[in-house]
C-alpha cells in the first residue's frame, strides 16, 4: 500500500516486529527478497516510516500509533 518508485519491485520481508513496554515504540526486522540492496532499502523505509506508522494506527485500536524503525534482520545469514 505504500506508492513509492524507490520499493516499486521490492519484496520485504518482515521477519519480527518487537515493541517496547509501554507500546510507544516498535522495531521492525526486515529483509528484501534477495538480500540485495539492505542500506538502501533502510533509508526508504526510514523515510516511510511515518506513513507506515499511519497506516497501523488506521488498522489497530491503540491508544499510542508506535514509532516504527527499521533494521536488518541477519538472522538469515
Amino acid at each position: 500500500e505504500l506508492h513509492d518508485p524507490e520499493l516499486r519491485g521490492v519484496s520485504i520481508t518482515v521477519s519480527e516486529v518487537r515493541i517496547s513496554p509501554d507500546l510507544k515504540n516498535a522495531t521492525a526486522y526486515v529483509m528484501p527478497l534477495g538480500g540485495a540492496n539492505k542500506e538502501g532499502l533502510l533509508k526508504v523505509l526510514d523515510r516511510l516510516a511515518p506513513e507506515v506508522r499511519r497506516l497501523v494506527s488506521s488498522r489497530m485500536k491503540l491508544r499510542y500509533a508506535p514509532r516504527i524503525g527499521f533494521k536488518i534482520d541477519t538472522s538469515f545469514d
